[in-house]
């Protein structure tokens, strides 16, 4: 729980999002709403994509971090993506 509660509505207002992960190193974020249309989710799918390389390039890890990726609904089916990058 965030303590500095101004900050965090502030944060989530502008946009930010957690990126989590878990034990087996998947990766978890949410990309956008039903709502969203391809334009911003692509967009959104970018800006985690370009925050995930800055941190491998800040933290010296070797090696490709996303070996396969998936889009999916809270609950729905899952369905891979082609990620051309190597990060």
């Amino acid at each position: 729980m965030d303590e500095d509660v101004v900050k965090a509505v502030n944060n989530c207002k502008s946009g930010q999002v957690e990126i989590r992960n878990d034990k087996d190193g998947n990766i978890g974020v949410s990309i956008g709403k039903k709502s969203f249309d391809d334009k911003n989710l692509i967009k959104n799918l970018n800006a985690i994509l370009e925050t995930l390389e800055k941190e491998k390039i800040s933290s010296n890890v070797k090696g490709n971090l996303i070996k396969s990726s998936f889009v999916s609904s809270t609950m729905g089916k899952s369905f891979p993506l082609k990620i051309t990058r190597s990060i």
